[in-house]
């Protein structure tokens, strides 16, 4: 046995290892996770080509709309697993450790065993990649996406990768930062520029098929969205960011370069390994939890459930998501119980809020808790501590 398939076998237990230790109670299941396969399940009621909407609205009041691809993806793991996050999320810490595995044996006859190995190991111990390993996402088959295109363009395999690029568009818009680099590096590599253009073009119209075919229904709907989206960014830069997770598809072809040049220094590769999984073990994203466990989430749910309501809503005070996304997503898969719609607060006779202890209910500071006003306030169920789960019933 090779010291290089040692040291893939060592990267790939020990990365399985640090996404899935108490998994349960270190996952990530908060609004944007529950907003997404709440979407998702209601195409079972109502099928689309539209894929969940962008957070942030335009100018002229329009959403960006992603590729349905994701959520009926989701909608598959609803059904397979019953509605439970867990499971639907260990999917995802799966989907992470095998493109981490997919590094060693997709690149070690192109680029050798050691250094696939070394590429695999740095990218199975990162930080970021064991983070984004611990909740659903959009943008989280980016990685595998990337290792895929990167695969297929030395491989000059075209349409694929113009494939490739379409399903990344469909996931987000920025995997352009992505996809235009590999375009322009198919046909730098191509003798017959203008075919390898074509094939990729088609590749990508299959990929983001979905979209497309709802763009030509719609007047070009979410094409000029975008645009309004684009000029409104040039108008006003500050309303717009770029994160590190928008070049997530950088990141095995990122290991595979660095490991690369580490094979070349033998000597120093032990001690440069080592230096980095200790950085990485260290990091805070490693250790990192969500507000409040799933486990506490479920526990809330099963109070409200058990006090057997009726016309009532919910509220969570731990985030930016007021309107309990995370609260309505488990009564109504868990329970079969549906609150009041998100903005139906002032008629409803209960209202269920999940909080810190520490929280002020007597001075409500959101739009939910002051519909509702006024209240008396009780405690359904104390959680682990410093979280608890109220009743508020309408009148003084």
């Amino acid at each position: 046995m090779t010291r290089a398939w040692l040291l893939f076998i060592l990267a790939l237990f020990l990365g399985a290892y640090l996404r899935f230790s108490d998994f349960g109670n270190r996952l990530t299941f908060g609004p944007e996770q529950a907003m997404s396969l709440l979407w998702s399940a209601d195409y079972l009621r109502r099928p689309s080509l539209l894929g969940q909407p962008y957070f942030r609205f335009t100018s002229t009041g329009h959403q960006l709309f992603n590729s349905p691809l994701f959520n009926y993806a989701l909608l598959l793991l609803l059904l397979i697993f019953n509605y439970h996050p867990l499971p639907i999320t260990a999917v995802f810490a799966f989907l992470n450790l095998t493109t981490g595995g997919l590094i060693y044996f997709l690149l070690r006859r192109l680029i050798g065993s050691r250094a696939a190995a070394i590429a695999a190991f740095l990218f199975l111990t990162n930080g970021y990649m064991i983070f984004h390993s611990r909740f659903i996402w959009i943008v989280h088959p980016f990685p595998l996406l990337g290792l895929l295109s990167l695969y297929f363009l030395l491989k000059r395999k075209f349409w694929l990768l113009g494939f490739i690029t379409g399903l990344g568009m469909g996931l987000d818009y920025t995997y352009i930062f992505f996809g235009l680099p590999l375009l322009l590096a198919a046909l730098f590599k191509s003798s017959a520029r203008l075919k390898t253009l074509a094939i990729f073009i088609l590749g990508a119209i299959l990929g983001d098929l979905p979209r497309i075919i709802f763009e030509l229904r719609h007047q070009f709907y979410n094409t000029l969205t975008l645009w309004q989206y684009f000029t409104d960014t040039l108008a006003n830069p500050g309303q717009s960011a770029i994160h590190y997770y928008h070049f997530l598809p950088y990141w095995p072809v990122l290991a595979v370069g660095v490991g690369w040049m580490m094979s070349r220094y033998r000597r120093l590769t032990a001690v440069l390994l080592t230096a980095y999984l200790y950085f990485n073990l260290t990091s805070p994203l490693v250790s990192s939890t969500y507000e409040i466990s799933l486990p506490d989430q479920v526990k809330a749910a099963t109070a409200i459930a058990t006090d057997t309501p009726q016309n009532f809503n919910v509220v969570s005070l731990l985030d930016f998501d007021t309107r309990g996304h995370i609260l309505r997503y488990l009564l109504r898969y868990r329970y079969g119980l549906v609150p009041r719609p998100v903005d139906d607060y002032r008629w409803v006779t209960a209202v269920y809020a999940i909080s810190r202890t520490d929280y002020d209910l007597s001075r409500p500071a959101n739009y939910e808790l002051r519909e509702f006003y006024p209240y008396r306030v009780s405690v359904l169920r104390s959680l682990d501590p410093p979280y608890v789960v109220y009743k508020l019933i309408k009148g003084l």
